[in-house]
């Protein structure tokens, strides 16, 4: 695939951030962008089609809430809060095999793109700050009114 890998956030100075450099040294699609925040990460999400996030048996997942929100198709790991957020087995991987294939998958099938783009869509109002504004308010209300 015809890809560019925009590595966002800190890579620690350990053996295994030094493999991250390494591989991405050896590769001329890989990009170490380092830590991004606010517009700046936005405006690179908003810039990606797909987005991958690896942290797995998280809590909640804002930075995949951010994906879903920036107009990304994200792969995430089967476990944790981000399911919630993405619940579409297309999207979620076991292993790392398992995340190779379904991204493989997905990248080939316009078709399953267009189809994960409109679930998503749906999962984008859910997560927005309207939602969430509009949730506290009833909440307010129910403790005021009960």
């Amino acid at each position: 695939h015809d890809i560019k890998f925009h590595l966002i956030g800190q890579i620690e100075n350990t053996t295994y951030g030094q493999k991250i450099r390494q591989q991405a040294g050896r590769h001329t699609w890989i990009f170490l962008e380092g830590r991004k925040f606010g517009l700046e990460k936005e405006r690179m999400l908003t810039r990606s089609k797909f987005a991958i996030h690896t942290c797995s048996h998280e809590a909640f997942g804002i930075t995949v809430a951010e994906m879903v929100k920036a107009g990304c198709i994200p792969f995430i790991p089967a476990s944790g809060g981000p399911i919630e957020i993405v619940p579409f087995k297309e999207l979620q991987f076991n292993s790392v095999d398992d995340a190779i294939k379904k991204i493989d998958y997905v990248l080939r099938d316009k078709r399953l793109q267009i189809k994960m783009l409109q679930k998503l869509e749906n999962q984008k109002q859910l997560f927005s700050a309207t939602q969430f504004r509009r949730q506290v308010l009833s909440l307010v209300d129910h403790i005021v009114n009960n």
